[in-house]
């Protein structure tokens, strides 16, 4: 599975999407738009990374002031350093800073939007760096906090997520916890629900794990795990109630807010085990809005991911396909109004493979890590005024957005 996965941590629902995955091969889409041929992206893609080699591997500043690629700093997951750990690079798209290090591997990471602050995971480790890379805080499991009889993955921290004011960390530990990151105290709203088996092994029934807080900090998106399939709910901080999502089919793969915070949608283009299509749910009540279905009336079927959303406008990852698929397709990037979004147009003629994508706030332009002859390839910046694109560092996944 791509390094851009290996973040997420959904016990057994995600085996469910990795088999899905693993059976993905090219398909051709059914749009009049041109494709960018996978082999011209990949000569760009070298060609820009050896001019970015001669300034001694990318790591050191440039001679010249170049312009901003970026809208803010990118922080991400990368190997660059021997080890997997937390990097960041500069609006230049140039200049990178090593974050984090030490003996353990990073799992997983956020970052603080106000400060540049980052939180990183390493098994039992959490750890709470200033943009400097210091040390502010440490963290490690205390027994206390777990159940006797616990399997290895229920006694880890995963998924750390900061909430947009940079003073609250969502996290997984046996369940979702909020902690005061001024005060380090942590308290434990949802927990994971588990049934002995027989021979004294705790069977997990419902597993929580903390996805996104809404722009406004007052909701937090949760994904839950059960035992053969998954869902998606919301957590209202103010009253404590988790509401699910009332989702016609089993909801995967890419999850956002609304600007707005009053909903959010979900898109999937992958078609087999689960559908694709794209789907809007009430941040009120969880009541779902079928977007785009999964298929259309002349047995066409419609890949959607990765979307954006922000007063009315809709911008998403989209491509047609005449009948099912036999795996992945490329995507063109695609703007739809909300009144209308089975309508879509192109912003742009090229068309990726994509194993991730993150959309500037405006949604702009789309930072994409493309897949390149079946391996993820470096980052490219997507502009959907058009423009060409800009081909980034290599060796990054897990991408978030500093200040």
């Amino acid at each position: 599975m791509l390094k851009s996965c290996m973040h997420i941590l959904k016990p057994l629902f995600v085996t469910l999407v990795a088999l899905v995955l693993a059976s993905c091969q090219p398909s051709t889409p059914l749009l009049s738009t041109p494709e960018l041929d996978q082999s011209e992206l990949a000569t760009l893609v070298m060609g820009t990374l050896q001019a970015m080699q001669s300034t001694d591997e990318a790591t050191q500043p440039s001679a010249t002031v170049a312009p901003d690629i970026l809208p803010q700093s990118l922080y991400f997951l990368s190997e660059r350093s021997g080890d997997t750990q937390v990097w960041r690079v500069g609006r230049d798209g140039l200049n990178l800073e090593q974050m984090s290090g030490g003996n353990q591997a990073v799992l997983d990471f956020d970052v603080n939007p106000s400060s540049g602050a980052v939180v990183t995971i390493s098994d039992t480790r959490m750890r709470y760096l200033d943009n400097t890379g210091e040390v502010i805080n440490t963290w490690k499991v205390e027994e206390k906090d777990l159940v006797e009889g616990l399997p290895a993955f229920g006694r880890q921290f995963s998924n750390p997520r900061i909430s947009p004011d940079g003073r609250w960390l969502a996290y997984a530990l046996n369940g979702v916890r909020l902690m005061d990151l001024e005060s380090g105290e942590s308290l434990l709203v949802l927990q994971n629900e588990w049934q002995p088996s027989a021979s004294g092994q705790l069977i997990p029934q419902r597993l929580f794990f903390p996805e996104s807080w809404s722009p406004d900090g007052s909701k937090l998106l949760v994904s839950v795990a059960y035992q053969e399939e998954g869902g998606l709910a919301f957590l209202n901080l103010e009253n404590q109630e988790l509401v699910e999502l009332q989702a016609s089919t089993i909801i995967c793969c890419q999850a956002t807010w609304d600007s707005g915070s009053d909903a959010i949608y979900v898109a999937s283009p992958y078609l087999g085990l689960l559908d694709s299509g794209l789907w809007q749910y009430s941040a009120e009540n969880g009541a779902e809005t079928i977007l785009i279905p999964s298929s259309g009336e002349d047995a066409t079927v419609n890949l959607v991911g990765w979307p954006y959303s922000e007063l009315g406008k809709l911008r998403f990852f989209y491509t047609q396909t005449a009948g099912i698929p036999e795996g992945d397709s490329p995507l063109f990037m695609m703007e739809a109004r909300l009144t209308d979004a089975d309508n879509p147009q192109a912003l742009r003629g090229d068309a990726f493979q994509i194993a991730e994508v993150l959309w500037a706030d405006d949604g702009e332009l789309a930072v994409i890590l493309p897949i390149l002859q079946g391996e993820s390839g470096p980052l490219v910046v997507a502009f959907a005024d058009g423009r060409p694109i800009e081909v980034l560092i290599d060796d990054a996944w897990n991408l978030r957005w500093g200040p």
